[in-house]
């Protein structure tokens, strides 16, 4: 077990992204409990010097609808991803050793119960086509709108 620090360094997962490496995002680190995968645009990563931003187009499924729940109650707050490191650095800083890891193959990421790294962060976006004309308010028919209008106008 690594007792210390480590650092994941901006850029990181840059070459991993760049070379379409096929990721899976999960419920728990659980491949039963799939919720997106890169090859097939259901999953969307970007890299930046902040982070990792990860974005899921969820599925209609009990783990999915499950999690989304967790996390609208703030009782799944972050995130984990797996990852092989192909270059990293160490050093020690006040007696603690600190791994800054440079370059890593990033294979999965999702919401977690626990993360390992605290700092991260996960909230629920409500995007569906669906979801977003139930809450536009009703739009006049230009009919409607035209007869409206007329009756103003000769007022």
């Amino acid at each position: 077990m690594f007792f210390g620090r480590e650092i994941i360094m901006p850029g990181a997962f840059s070459k991993s992204l760049k070379r379409g490496d096929d990721v899976i995002a999960t419920v728990d680190h659980d491949s039963g409990k799939i919720l997106g995968r890169r090859s097939v645009g259901t999953l969307k990563l970007k890299s930046d010097q902040r982070g990792l931003n990860v974005d899921i187009d969820a599925p209609d499924t009990t783990a999915s609808r499950d999690v989304q729940e967790s996390i609208r109650r703030r009782d799944v707050q972050g995130m984990s991803f797996e990852f092989h490191t192909v270059t990293d650095e160490w050093r020690t800083e006040g007696g603690e050793p600190i791994r800054e890891v440079h370059e890593a193959d990033l294979f999965q990421v999702g919401p977690v119960t626990n993360p390992a790294y605290t700092q991260t962060n996960v909230e629920v976006a409500q995007r569906s086509l669906a979801a977003w004309k139930a809450a536009q308010k009703p739009i006049a028919s230009v009919a409607a709108l035209r007869r409206r209008l007329e009756l103003g106008a000769a007022d």
